[in-house]
C-alpha cells in the first residue's frame, strides 16, 4: 500500500526570516516541507535550522489547492516503498523531505528536489 505525500516548495516571499544563504537559491524554491496523509488526517513535517516540527493539520478537501492558492509550488507524490539507505543526510529541509519519502538522490537544494520529483 502506498502512502500519499505532498511536497510544498516556498519562495522567498513566503518564508519568514529566510536565512542569508536563501538569496543564493532559486527564488521560487527557498524552502520545502512534506505533508503525509494518514488515517487520522494530514501530518506536516517541517524542519528549520535542523529542528523538526510535526503538526497535525485540520481536514482539507483539497490540500494541494490550499497551498497552491497561497503561491506555493506543490508536488503530489507518494512515499517510496523502500527506504533509501544513505550514510549521510544533511539536516536541511531537503534532507528531511528526502528521508521521509525514502528518496535517494544527490540533490541538496529545494530546486534540485523539485526537478527530481517532477522528472518524466
Amino acid at each position: 500500500m502506498t502512502q500519499r505525500a505532498v511536497v510544498v516548495f516556498l519562495g522567498r516571499e513566503l518564508v519568514d526570516s529566510a536565512a542569508w544563504w536563501g538569496r543564493l537559491l532559486n527564488p521560487g524554491f527557498v524552502h520545502c516541507f512534506v505533508l503525509l496523509q494518514t488515517s487520522i488526517g494530514w501530518i506536516k513535517l517541517e524542519t528549520r535550522y535542523g529542528v523538526v516540527k510535526v503538526t497535525q493539520l485540520d481536514e482539507f478537501d483539497d490540500i494541494v489547492s490550499h497551498y497552491s492558492n497561497q503561491g506555493a509550488t506543490v508536488v503530489d507524490t507518494t512515499v517510496y516503498a523502500q527506504s533509501a539507505l544513505s550514510p549521510f543526510v544533511v539536516r536541511t529541509c531537503v534532507g528531511m523531505v528526502k528521508a521521509m519519502l525514502g528518496i535517494k538522490s544527490f540533490g541538496l537544494t529545494p530546486w534540485q528536489l523539485y526537478k527530481y520529483l517532477t522528472r518524466g
